[in-house]
């Protein structure tokens, strides 16, 4: 969700919340925005956030935008 629009930029839908759901959601989000450098990605911290696979996902961008 777009803190100062409050409109939402990245959704997916599943029966469970997994990682590749949350990927989905995120790169919606990409695909339709260009993130400005400092961006800040925000969680409820639930556990598919913690994976190492969606961390490794946000490593990769954080070095490809900086």
């Amino acid at each position: 969700m777009d803190v100062f629009s409050r409109r939402i930029i990245g959704w997916s839908l599943g029966r469970d919340r997994t990682t590749n759901l949350t990927l989905k959601a995120l790169r919606h989000a990409l695909r339709d925005r260009e993130p400005e450098k400092g961006m800040i990605f925000h969680t409820d911290r639930g556990i598919e956030y913690t994976a190492h696979r969606f961390r490794n996902e946000l490593k990769g961008m954080k070095s490809a935008t900086v």
